[in-house]
């Protein structure tokens, strides 16, 4: 979809590509326990963000789960290029 010279398809398709790297950085994160880190952690918010204890079996959801954001990014700017032409 082009609006104002920009093509926001490209621009939404690269967003699950961030949000892979951010969550798989944020697992690594769980291996290192600085008392910054404990620190944060040892509150509830803290532990929701930055959870408690690394596992490898997340990774393949974190790969699933972009996908899936990318097909319904993908599919949401089909829509709206759609509707675009249509009206």
């Amino acid at each position: 979809m082009v609006k104002s010279g920009i093509n926001f398809g490209e621009t939404f398709s690269a967003n699950p590509i961030y949000v892979f790297i951010i969550t798989c950085l944020l697992e690594i994160l769980q291996l290192w326990n600085p008392p910054i880190l404990a620190l944060i952690r040892s509150h509830i918010l803290g532990k929701l963000l930055l959870g408690t204890t690394f596992s490898w079996w997340d990774f393949p959801h974190y790969i699933i789960g972009c996908l899936l954001g990318w097909l319904w990014l993908k599919f949401i700017d089909k829509l709206s290029y759609k509707s675009h032409l249509t009206g």
